[in-house]
């Protein structure tokens, strides 16, 4: 199978929207709970936005709750592709896409990757987490159309643990292998808002859950035949085995507070990795970090 690889580029990050067709119980935009009126963000302002910044940036990531969800979305995207930007992506819940024209036209758009949200291996636990009933098959319904098209983008999944979910992660490693995407990233659930901070009863211990975790790839034989690329995100070097640590990519280091201990010093991701973040301190300590 041709294998479509993760490089480095000059990325910006563009909010494009604050709209959500979900209602995670996790979501780190979940600020946004509160009744304000956001402004819209309008289709001149982006493109005037895009068009300054490809003079400095080779990549661009859109955000903004669901950006899918925007009626120009598709617009949007072709015109970041026609004036230049080297790659684009975005992160979906995936809903949109189980309309296979949506689907086909957001392939042939140019987008270089899109990152599809799973927050459960089934759909009992994933609608529960999102608040959304129906969120899974819709979900996976837009995975299967978007794996049909051959030669387009990445497909990329995001799956966030928590302790309401981590259960079902063996059978999502069957579902994603059966559909067929390029790459996975487990997350580990971080108290990064108001919807997560202090909640023991969502946030695990990162040493549990990456042993856990390790526990299901071994079992369903991951290793001897990866059927995706999988990273680790959310989850600290110092929690994994030596042979698991290249999967960790950065955590997020930017707009929060970070711990550093003795060991930090003289660990070989100290520059990618931003420490332990406080508000997971806060709950469970820092004695399980080490090197």
């Amino acid at each position: 199978m041709e294998q479509k690889t993760r490089e480095s580029y000059r990325t910006l990050f563009l909010n494009i929207g604050y709209e959500c067709n979900n209602n995670c119980i996790f979501c780190y935009e979940g600020e946004t709970d509160s009744k304000v009126s956001y402004p819209k963000i309008s289709l001149e302002e982006i493109c005037q936005t895009l068009a300054a910044a490809v003079l400095e940036y080779e990549m661009v990531v859109f955000l903004g709750a669901e950006p899918t969800l925007r009626p120009d979305f598709v617009d949007i995207l072709r015109y970041a592709k026609d004036i230049g930007f080297k790659k684009i992506s975005f992160s979906t819940n995936g809903r949109r896409f189980n309309d296979p024209d949506f689907a086909r036209d957001v392939s042939a758009s140019g987008v270089d990757c899109i990152v599809f949200s799973i927050a459960g291996g089934d759909a009992e636990t994933h609608d529960s987490e999102t608040r959304a009933p129906g969120s899974f098959n819709e979900m996976v319904g837009g995975l299967r159309n978007m794996v049909k098209f051959s030669g387009g983008p990445v497909i990329s999944v995001s799956f966030t643990l928590n302790k309401g979910n981590y259960g079902t992660l063996e059978k999502a490693i069957d579902l994603l292998s059966e559909i067929g995407v390029d790459e996975v990233t487990l997350r580990n659930t971080y108290p990064l808002s108001h919807r997560t901070f202090g909640k023991e009863d969502l946030i695990m211990k990162m040493s549990d859950l990456s042993g856990y975790i390790i526990g299901v790839l071994e079992k369903r034989n991951f290793f001897a035949n990866p059927p995706f690329r999988l990273f680790l995100q959310e989850f600290l070097p110092c929690v994994l085995p030596l042979e698991m640590r290249r999967h960790f990519i950065a955590n997020r280091g930017e707009g929060n507070t970070y711990i550093r201990i003795a060991a930090c010093s003289e660990c070989a991701h100290s520059e990618m990795c931003s420490g332990i973040l406080d508000t997971y301190a806060d709950i469970y300590g820092t004695e399980e970090f080490h090197l």
